[in-house]
């Protein structure tokens, strides 16, 4: 992954802003809401990256036309494993930031920002689960429906 991350790791690192404000006194609170979201957004991050790499490599499965990357590119399989643990670890993480966040006492926009981007990543998270039950719920109505017709059909005959 590190391929795929190096320039966008780059370029943050030359956007960032190197200035020093002077020194205060310590709040611990506050640089553990720092370092644990900054953490969980590279999770993120590399999250992203992950699917940018499992996107290319299923276009050229699905084309049938692999390239000289598709054989550097770990497998398919690794990638969704790699992508789901990731997300989890930066929704925990996330959330870690998002409680030591309430300790520091930030205003209520930031904390409304902050608790938006932990349910759309809670979602993102969900989605699979969500999707199996939904489609399980789809196919035990259609099972039923069938079946009642079925039965009516043999009590018309």
């Amino acid at each position: 992954m590190s391929a795929f991350g190096a320039p966008a790791l780059f370029a943050l690192l030359a956007l960032s802003d190197t200035v020093n404000p002077a020194r205060s006194q310590p709040k611990p609170w506050l640089e553990l809401h720092a370092a644990v979201s900054i953490i969980a957004y590279g999770a993120f991050a590399l999250a992203g990256v992950a699917g940018a790499m499992y996107l290319a490599q299923e276009r050229q499965l699905k084309t049938h036309q692999l390239r000289t990357i598709f054989f550097h590119l770990p497998p398919i399989a690794d990638l969704a494993v790699a992508i789901n643990r990731l997300l989890l670890a930066g929704f925990v993480l996330l959330t870690v930031g998002l409680l030591s966040g309430f300790m520091v006492g930030f205003d209520a926009r930031q904390v409304a920002w902050g608790c938006g981007v932990w349910v759309v990543y809670g979602v993102i998270l969900q989605a699979e689960k969500l999707k199996k039950m939904f489609l399980a719920m789809i196919v035990r109505n259609v099972s039923l429906d069938d079946f009642q017709k079925v039965c009516n059909d043999k009590h018309n005959v």
